[in-house]
């Protein structure tokens, strides 16, 4: 019998308005652990490398930079967060890291 997969990560996919946006960052802000942020140029290049949270959401808000990617720990479990430009919005995705 072959051997079993490892489980794959839990991965959410959504698209953020504006205070969907404000509410993840509120929270993340009041209960992640670990916090470091990175900021996207575009779809491959960073742009002037870390920030803060609330760096972050402003530069993201006035489009300033394409993404951000946030790792922290939350809830006891270590999340990768990337939030990107998107036309309807801000498109989420959150993948648990193992």
């Amino acid at each position: 019998m072959p051997p079993e997969e490892p489980p794959l990560p839990t991965v959410y996919d959504s698209v953020l308005d504006d205070a969907g946006v404000d509410a993840l960052f509120e929270e993340l802000a009041r209960d992640s652990e670990g916090t470091t942020v990175l900021l996207k140029g575009d779809v491959q290049a960073r742009a002037g490398g870390a920030a803060d949270l609330n760096e972050a959401r402003a530069l993201l808000r006035d489009g300033k930079v394409f993404g951000v990617q946030i790792r922290c720990r939350l809830g006891g479990v270590v999340w990768l967060y990337t939030l990107m430009q998107a036309p309807q919005g801000i498109r989420l995705v959150r993948i648990e890291q193992q």
